[in-house]
């Protein structure tokens, strides 16, 4: 979609599962979430996670981010999740 439309939407993908930093993703390399929120501070968060949705949102609001500046889709288990979804759509 993204490229189908010649715009960026999504900046990056973070995770809380250190297991997870440095994978790549499509086109995303994973980060933890501290440094994606140092790195965007004023972005829109995407939280998609069906079991721990609440607990991202808490964590990013202790980070800085306003609670308007997130989005929850918690019809999906994971953000790699999404990420499928969202290439499927490509």
């Amino acid at each position: 979609l993204q490229g189908a439309m010649g715009r960026k939407f999504i900046d990056a993908i973070c995770d809380n599962g250190s297991e997870r930093w440095g994978m790549k993703k499509g086109q995303y390399i994973i980060t933890d979430v501290k440094t994606t929120v140092d790195n965007n501070p004023d972005a829109l968060y995407i939280i998609a996670n069906k079991n721990y949705s609440r607990d991202i949102s808490t964590q990013l609001q202790k980070l800085g981010i306003n609670k308007a500046n997130m989005f929850v889709l918690d019809l999906v288990a994971s953000p790699m999740e999404l990420v499928d979804l969202y290439k499927d759509l490509e």
